[in-house]
Formats: C-alpha cells, sequence, structure tokens
C-alpha cells in the first residue's frame, strides 16, 4: 500500500493485493471432486480531497480472477460448487459530499462495472419448467452452460444514490434528516443467466435524534 499527499487534504493510494482462498470438497453435493483454491490479484487506485465545503473520493479498480469458485443450489438446498478459469473486473467508484451549510448536505455516488467471465465452460444451469414432461429435464436438474463472456452474477454495471442531510438542534438534542434515492442496474443471480433481477430504484427517509 503506497500513499502520496499533495497537501494535507489531497491523498492518492495506489495498492496491489493477491489473495488465495482455500479450495476442497464441496459440502451438500456429496462429490469426491475437489474444488480448486480460488485465485485473485486485484489493483487499485484511488484519490481523495477535502477541502472546504468539498469532499470528493475516487477510485478505480481491477480485478484479475483465477479458479473463481461459483456455487449454485438445486433442489432442497443442495449446493455445487464448480472453479470458473477466470474472470476479469475492473471499473470506477466515486462520491462527492457538498456542504451547502453547516447544517445541510448534498451527496452524489456511484459506481460502475464491468464483470464478465473470460472462461467458464463448466458452468450450472437448472431445468426451471415443472411442467416439462421431458424426462431427460427434471424439474431442478442440472446442465452445463457455456458462461464464458457472460456477465459474473449479483454484478450490475450500475448502481448509484443521491441523498440529502439536514441537521437541527431540537429538544436538548440534534435532530438529522435524510433523504436517499438509490438505483441500481439489472444484474443475475446465476451464471447461466436465468434468474434476472430487473433494475430498480429505492426511495429512504429517515429521522434520527441524538442526545
Amino acid at each position: 500500500l503506497a500513499s502520496w499527499s499533495a497537501h494535507t487534504e489531497t491523498i492518492s493510494h495506489p495498492f496491489f493485493v493477491y489473495r488465495n482462498k482455500k479450495g476442497g470438497l464441496p459440502g451438500s453435493a456429496f462429490s469426491t471432486v475437489p474444488v480448486r483454491p480460488e485465485k485473485i490479484d486485484a489493483f487499485e487506485i484511488g484519490y481523495k480531497n477535502a477541502e472546504g465545503p468539498l469532499n470528493l473520493n475516487l477510485a478505480g479498480f481491477y480485478y484479475n480472477y483465477r479458479d473463481i469458485q461459483v456455487t449454485s443450489y438445486g433442489a432442497g438446498g443442495q449446493s455445487f460448487t464448480v472453479n470458473a478459469a477466470a474472470a476479469h473486473i475492473y471499473g470506477l467508484d466515486g462520491d462527492v459530499t457538498y456542504a451547502v451549510t453547516p447544517d445541510f448536505s448534498l451527496t452524489l455516488a456511484g459506481t460502475y462495472t464491468h464483470a464478465k467471465y473470460t472462461n467458464f465452460p463448466n458452468a450450472l444451469g437448472r431445468y426451471l419448467d415443472p411442467t416439462d414432461p421431458n424426462p431427460a429435464h427434471p424439474y431442478l436438474g442440472a446442465f452445463q452452460v457455456d458462461a464464458s463472456n457472460r456477465r459474473v452474477e449479483r454484478t450490475p454495471s450500475f448502481a448509484g444514490s443521491a441523498s440529502a442531510t439536514y441537521g437541527f438542534d431540537l429538544g436538548g438534542g440534534r435532530m438529522s434528516l435524510n433523504g436517499n434515492v438509490f438505483y441500481t442496474g439489472s444484474y443475475f443471480f446465476d451464471p447461466a443467466h436465468q434468474l434476472k433481477q430487473p433494475s430498480y430504484t429505492l426511495v429512504n427517509l429517515k429521522a434520527t435524534w441524538t442526545d
């Protein structure tokens, strides 16, 4: 981890991390085929600036996964874990907060992520039609799918939020009112891209009083 400071309020922080997740035998599938260790090279460079009413945080990241462990679930909650050969994930993450007054601030935040399997020929799909009369297609039975060049599951291309916070003295304490709008793009729950979560927006309102 390295840091550089142009002055006391501006910092950049490039770093590199290598991590290894242990392998083993799949649990509930009772398989004797071992799952190989998962390995990742992680690169990130960031920039932080806090000057006057403005606070800015930016980061770029790149993750190189090898033998990534992917788990799918079948009938009765039985799990199957296999190794995807490789996945590349990179993107940008940032947030900016502006203090309009000492009591009122605005924040914008967002993340763009490009996440794809570069080589995953042995992904598992599921037969999802319980009325299919074909005995070769049992409900929730597994079949192989080539998920190479498909998006990594549970990873939207973009997610972001906008919020406003206002604080004031009340009853011998401090009242804080916060409103937040969060948006996430669509994503899939599985590498075979059978189960999709459409994009959605959430609105949250919160009031907090502290003494």
